[in-house]
C-alpha cells in the first residue's frame, strides 16, 4: 500500500518510519531541561524531583553534593500519569543527613542530564535546597 502526501509516493514502512524519527526528533528538542532550581525541604530526609523522558535515552546523573552532610540513598523513576506512549516522566533522588552532622542552612548539587554515548548531549542543572 502507497500513501500520497504532496504528490509524493511513500511506502507504508517506509512513512511510518520518517514520522517515528520526526517525532523522536522533536520530542528530544522540545524537552526543557532546567537550568536551576530552588527548593525548601527538611534536613533529615529530602529528594529532588526533576522532569524525565527516558525513552529518548536521556538520563538524570548526580554531578555533585554535599558529601560532607548528606548521604545519596537511591534514584527512582516515575513514569508519567498518561498511557500515552513517549510521556515524560520524573526521576527522583533520595538523600538523608549524615548522623551527628549539623544541618546547613542550605546545600548545593549538580545534575547532568543527556544520552550516554552522545559526549555533547548533555546540558548541567543546578539544584539548590534551603532547610528549613
Amino acid at each position: 500500500m502507497r500513501v500520497m502526501l504532496s504528490g509524493f509516493s511513500y511506502r507504508w514502512p517506509l512513512f511510518y518510519g520518517v514520522c517515528f524519527l520526526i517525532v523522536e526528533f522533536w520530542s528530544v528538542k522540545s524537552f526543557a531541561v532546567p537550568q536551576h532550581i530552588s527548593l525548601d525541604a527538611n534536613c533529615s530526609h529530602f529528594e529532588v524531583k526533576l522532569p524525565a523522558n527516558p525513552s529518548t535515552g536521556f538520563r538524570w546523573t548526580l554531578e555533585s553534593y554535599d558529601t560532607e552532610h548528606f548521604v545519596y540513598l537511591e534514584t527512582n523513576d516515575v513514569p508519567a500519569a498518561t498511557t500515552r506512549m513517549g510521556a515524560p516522566g520524573t526521576r527522583i533522588f533520595y538523600f538523608k543527613q549524615k548522623d551527628k552532622t549539623m544541618c546547613p542552612e542550605s546545600t548545593a548539587l549538580r545534575f547532568s542530564y543527556g544520552r550516554a554515548w552522545e559526549v555533547d548531549s548533555s546540558s548541567s542543572t543546578d539544584v539548590t535546597v534551603k532547610f528549613h
